[in-house]
């Protein structure tokens, strides 16, 4: 089984001004981003089983784009420009990657990169 994924704590989200939903297991938790009302993006991740969900939702609710990874080693989340910036990276024996997501005033940009070892 995989080690467990580092993720930000409850304490250094709420430095940043978020605030983590505690989903359905202890281990599992959602932030909602806001890109200025033109957009949101939510992730989820879970702890024990290494995994991400992302959702990225334009300002009528219609989701632009959601992925899902497995085998996920790191979720950051810091402070970018007057939004924030999230990255992962993932990494298994034939796969490794990396996702980037940047929510600001000026919307959303998502970076994903998944290629073979």
């Amino acid at each position: 089984m995989a080690s467990p994924l580092t993720a930000p704590t409850a304490l250094e989200l709420a430095e940043l001004g978020l605030d983590a939903q505690v989903g359905d297991e202890p281990w599992v938790r959602t932030v909602t981003f806001d890109a200025a009302g033109v957009a949101s993006v939510e992730l989820t991740w879970d702890e024990i089983a290494g995994s991400v969900h992302v959702v990225w939702r334009d300002a009528a609710g219609t989701v632009i784009v959601e992925i899902t990874r497995e085998s996920v080693d790191t979720v950051s989340v810091s402070s970018h420009h007057d939004g924030f910036l999230v990255a992962i990276a993932c990494s298994s024996e034939q796969l490794g990657g990396a996702f980037t997501a940047s929510i600001t005033s000026t919307g959303v940009q998502i970076k994903d990169t998944l290629l073979r070892r």
